[in-house]
C-alpha cells in the first residue's frame, strides 16, 4: 500500500466528523488515564481529606499541568500515542461499519461478537469439531 492510498483512506475516514470526534475522545480518554495513573496517590489522598468536588478540582489541575510533571519527549510521545490510539479505534469502527452485515447491525457490535463466540467456543461445537477432525 503506497502513501497516497493511506492518505486518501485517512481523508475518507476523518473527513466524517463523527470519526474525527471519536478519535479525539479516545485520545483524550487515554491522556486522562495517564494523568490519573501518574497522580493516583495524590488524588486518593485529596479525596479522603477534602471530598469529591475538591478532588475533581485537583484532577482538572493535574490534567492541565501534567506536561510539567514529565519530560518534554515523554509528553510529546504521549500526545502522539494518544492520537494514534484514537485514530486506530476510529478506523476500526469505520471498518466495522463498512463490512457489517445486516445481521450484525441488528445485534450491534458486541452482540455480533457474542454470537461469534457462542458459535466458535460452544462445547457442542468442540465435540462436533473433534468428531469431524478425526475423520
Amino acid at each position: 500500500m503506497d502513501i497516497n492510498q493511506i492518505l486518501r483512506t485517512w481523508k475518507e475516514v476523518f473527513g466524517k466528523w463523527k470519526y474525527s470526534l471519536l478519535a479525539l475522545l479516545i485520545a483524550l480518554f487515554f491522556y486522562s488515564l495517564n494523568v490519573i495513573v501518574a497522580g493516583w496517590k495524590s488524588i486518593v489522598g485529596f479525596y479522603l481529606s477534602f471530598g469529591f468536588f475538591k478532588m475533581l478540582n485537583l484532577l482538572g489541575v493535574l490534567f492541565a499541568v501534567f506536561r510539567e510533571s514529565i519530560t518534554t519527549p515523554s509528553f510529546i510521545g504521549l500526545i502522539v500515542i494518544s492520537l494514534m490510539l484514537g485514530m486506530l479505534f476510529s478506523m476500526l469502527v469505520y471498518k466495522h461499519h463498512i463490512y457489517a452485515s445486516p445481521r450484525d447491525k441488528e445485534f450491534g457490535i458486541f452482540g455480533g461478537i457474542g454470537m461469534r463466540d457462542r458459535i466458535c467456543f460452544c462445547p457442542r461445537t468442540w465435540r462436533g469439531g473433534a468428531v469431524f477432525s478425526s475423520i
